[in-house]
């Protein structure tokens, strides 16, 4: 009897490991560890959720080059300088930016003007009024929907350099309508005009975050090695700070030229 009742709870006890073993899956993704919907994509190194409002949030994972962990050509183009993939959502206004520099270890005035910077590289590029001012603000945070489009800083894990959080209303309405940006602060940052070998370089990471704010998705071949959206970045790497053929060529095909 005994013997027949360790062999039910054993039964239970792996149903139960293969019911959540995909909630923990996606959690792990971008080693975020709330739940806020339902988990309905899970693309490389990024997590899709579909939140109780009718609302999609995009979670983009930035991982420092040499730490992958799996690979899935099928999201992405064929490793071209002119791709770009999108996320399927616009936004329909200029919206401005809120940064909370605490936690981080660089001059709140270094840290706005980079973040303008970034910004600019993106809207300078479009006709479309595409992004508005940046402000200083500590009591924002991190990565809540909260209507405003925040910039702060946080251990995000091994290997994480960057998540960015995009809240987005599907097709038909597509329009994105909240963006949030998250930098680790298990790296030593750079503003400096030569990033050095054991930092990484703000302005670097920055214009790839705010690639997914305005709606674009990372890129994995290693074709798109050159290019702003692709998904990795290195220790003293500053050159996605500019714009290359396919990451205009994807913004142009959002908002137009």
């Amino acid at each position: 009897m005994n013997k027949n009742k360790n062999i039910f709870f054993i039964v239970l006890a792996s149903l139960a490991i293969l019911m959540i073993a995909p909630c923990i899956s996606a959690e792990a993704t971008n080693n975020e560890h709330w739940n806020a919907g339902k988990v309905i994509d899970v693309p490389e190194h990024s997590r899709i959720v579909e939140l109780d409002n009718g609302m999609i949030r995009y979670d983009h994972v930035h991982r420092e080059k040499g730490k992958e962990l799996f690979i899935n050509d099928a999201i992405t183009p064929d490793g071209s300088i002119n791709d770009y993939y999108l996320m399927g959502a616009e936004w329909f206004k200029a919206e401005p930016f809120v940064v909370n520099p605490s936690k981080s270890s660089l001059d709140e005035g270094e840290i706005s003007t980079i973040i303008g910077t970034s910004l600019n590289t993106w809207d300078k590029k479009t006709s479309f009024n595409l992004f508005g001012d940046t402000s200083i603000d500590y009591s924002v945070r991190r990565a809540k929907y909260d209507e405003k489009n925040s910039v702060t800083f946080k251990n995000l894990g091994k290997g994480i350099i960057g998540v960015a959080y995009t809240w987005y209303y599907p097709p038909p309405r597509s329009e994105i309508v909240e963006s949030d940006v998250v930098f680790s602060t298990r790296y030593t940052w750079s503003t400096s005009d030569i990033c050095p070998s054991n930092a990484m370089d703000l302005q670097n990471i920055a214009t790839h975050e705010f690639g997914h704010s305005a709606g674009l998705r990372d890129l994995y071949e290693p074709g798109h090695s050159d290019l702003t959206m692709y998904g990795y970045s290195d220790y003293g790497e500053t050159k996605k700070q500019s714009l290359e053929a396919g990451d205009i060529a994807g913004i142009h095909a959002i908002y137009g030229m």
